[in-house]
């Protein structure tokens, strides 16, 4: 049970924002070292301020052109964490309270038995979903702060074809 939570949190946490390459010339600042796919190949590159705004310098040295770059990958280690530990932390929560709803009252004790908990399905619900809240916004901050978030700006292509299915009077294909 704990390793398919630890696996869906391992999944969701691994958060990728996908963004217009234009924009990685204003969100990007200047120092930070970025992944740059270019037609050629994939290069290490910091960004640096130009007299025309934010380029890119290859761990070699030169300067890349903007013409030749396909992707830019700004990877955020922090905001990775964040973003962990919340997917982690609501996961849990909903499946603690989902075990602690779905076991039902307990039956009341007889006066002859000794009875350390009983407890109601909303309070098995509570305690289920804080210790599985917990226990999922730690997995979340662990594999979020290893896989870190993604920034991934790049060229969008949107096509509209129409057609559809046969038989059918209208239709289109978005395709991105």
């Amino acid at each position: 049970m704990l390793v398919k939570i630890a696996a869906c949190a391992a999944l969701l946490a691994a958060c990728t924002h996908h963004r217009p390459l234009n924009q990685a010339f204003d969100d990007v600042e200047p120092g930070r070292w970025v992944k740059v796919d270019t037609t050629s190949g994939t290069l290490s590159a910091i960004t640096v301020q130009t007299s025309t705004g934010i380029g890119y310098q290859a761990e070699g040295g030169g300067m890349i052109d903007s013409s030749v770059i396909v992707r830019v990958t700004d990877e955020r280690t922090l905001r990775g964490a964040g973003e962990g530990i919340l997917i982690g932390g609501g996961a849990g929560i909903v499946v603690g309270a989902g075990l602690g709803l779905a076991d039902g009252d307990d039956p009341p004790c007889a006066d002859s038995e000794w009875c350390i908990f009983n407890l109601t399905a909303g309070q098995k619900a509570l305690v289920g979903g804080v210790l599985l809240g917990g226990l999922g916004a730690i997995v979340g901050l662990a594999v979020g702060t290893v896989m870190g978030s993604d920034d991934v700006y790049e060229n969008e292509t949107v096509s509209i074809t129409p057609g559809g299915p046969p038989g059918s009077v209208m239709g289109a294909t978005l395709t991105f």
